[in-house]
Parts: structure tokens; sequence; C-alpha cells
């Protein structure tokens, strides 16, 4: 699934985030995609505000490591960019300090819409298989696994995708669980997280 292309504000968005968050200079590459306050507008792109500082932190080392898939986007200046690229840029301190703005925010579930078949399918999946982790429906900040509850649908269908195709690597039992599922299981699990308050 290709991503939109989200860079094209982030002159604007830049702008904002130096009157918003003026102590925050190591936000300021990370909104023109995530927003200020990391609520993303764009179905590819995760809302990351309200996520633990320790899961952002992880995420952002591993993309710096380029052990992520990472998409190039055309940025304002036509120069191609990518999450490894962003985060290739960061030192350690600045991906710290990014996890931390970040987690101090609240989680923002964006309004979209989901199909009440699936949304039950996919509750039975996460019970089976997903709950010993995904606490809460997915809901818990601290269990340090990211938020799925409320997490765009489509982000969560590809990025599950990536789990299953080998470009993107999690705990074995998880990889393992994935790699099992049917791809309408997988799009049943992205409805039922994305359907969560």
């Amino acid at each position: 699934m290709q991503i939109r292309s989200c860079l094209s504000g982030t002159a604007v968005m830049l702008m904002l985030s130096a009157l918003v968050f003026p102590v925050q200079a190591d936000v300021k590459q990370c909104v023109g995609c995530h927003g200020l306050d990391g609520g993303s507008e764009q179905p590819g792109v995760p809302v990351i505000g309200g996520v633990s500082a320790y899961y952002l932190e992880y995420a952002l080392t591993v993309y710096r490591q380029d052990g992520r898939s990472c998409p190039r986007h055309a940025g304002p200046d036509g120069a191609e960019l990518s999450m490894c690229d962003i985060a290739r840029g960061l030192s350690k301190a600045q991906i710290t300090a990014t996890a931390a703005h970040y987690a101090e925010q609240r989680f923002r579930a964006p309004e979209q819409s989901t199909e009440p078949a699936k949304v039950a399918a996919g509750a039975q999946l996460h019970q089976r298989l997903c709950a010993k982790c995904h606490t809460d429906n997915g809901a818990r900040a601290d269990d340090d696994a990211g938020i799925l509850a409320g997490q765009w649908r489509a982000y969560l269908q590809f990025t599950m995708e990536d789990f299953r195709a080998g470009r993107r690597l999690g705990p074995k039992p998880m990889d393992d669980k994935l790699k099992a599922l049917r791809p309408s299981d997988v799009e049943a699990l992205a409805h039922f997280y994305a359907a969560q308050p």
C-alpha cells in the first residue's frame, strides 16, 4: 500500500511548531506528517501522541538502523525523504526528547469508518491471539506495545502486512501469529482496533 506524501505542508507546520512548542526543537522534523500533538490526519501515518516514550524511542532507533521498511515521500522542496532518513538525522538525545514529547500528548483517535461484521471477527482474533500483549483492546500505552485502539485502519492493515512479509520484525511469537493469518483476518483485526474508542 502506497503512503500518501505528507511532507508538503512541512514548512507551515514548522513555523507553527516554533510558536506552539518553542522548547521542542526536536519535534520539528515530525510535525509535517504526525502533527504538532502526534495526531496524524492521514490514514497512512500513525497517530503517535500518547504512545509510550519507550515504544517511540525504540521505533525511532529501529528506523535509524534501517530495521523497518521506509517508503520514500516527496518533501516540499521536491527532495525525497523516508522515516529512516529522518531518524538517521537524529542524535540519541534528540530521539529521547522526541519520544518524551509525543508521549506527553493525548492520543486522539481519528474519525473513520469500520464494518461491524469485520469488527466482530477481529474481536475474536484479538482475544485469541493479541490480548496478552495488546491489553485493553490495544488501548494501553503502558504495555509498551504501541496504541492500536483507535489507530488509523489503513496504517494498521499495511503495518500488519509488513510484519507478515518480513519487512518489519517484532517479537517472534507475534511474527509467527501474524504470518499464520489470512488477509481477511488482517483486515478484520484492523477494523476491530480502528473501531475502539
